[in-house]
Order: structure tokens, then sequence, then C-alpha cells
């Protein structure tokens, strides 16, 4: 990042990308579990709820697990 920010005024544009790439993080655990929540949650007869149902539902788990 620090590269192209030094060289910001020879490629404008390339640099303006480069940084908005590369400033992008890694995925993390956390993100991949509520991916893997989400696919145990939904079986084959539930692939009709809307998202919102699926959301409510996906937070009363983890407050359930949580003990709340």
């Amino acid at each position: 990042l620090s590269y192209w920010k030094a060289h910001m005024t020879c490629y404008p544009c390339l640099s303006c990308m480069a940084r908005d790439y590369l400033a992008i993080t890694a995925t993390s655990a956390s993100s991949e579990r509520v991916f893997s929540t989400g696919k145990d949650l939904l079986g084959i007869c539930r692939l009709c709820l809307k998202p919102t149902t699926m959301e409510a539902c996906m937070c009363l788990r983890s407050w359930l697990r949580a003990g709340i």
C-alpha cells in the first residue's frame, strides 16, 4: 500500500485500484463460521425461508448457545 501511495502521481488510476483491492482484509474464521451455521440450519425442507426468518433463526441459535 505504501508503494502505491508513493507512486500515486505516476499511476493515478492504477494506484487507486490497487489501494482499493489491497485494503480488503482476508476472510476471518468468524465469517466462515456464519456461512457454515447457515448451511447447517438450512435443510432441504427449509429452502423457502425468507432472509429475515433465516436471520432470526441464526440469532436465536447463537443466543441459545451463549445462554442468553
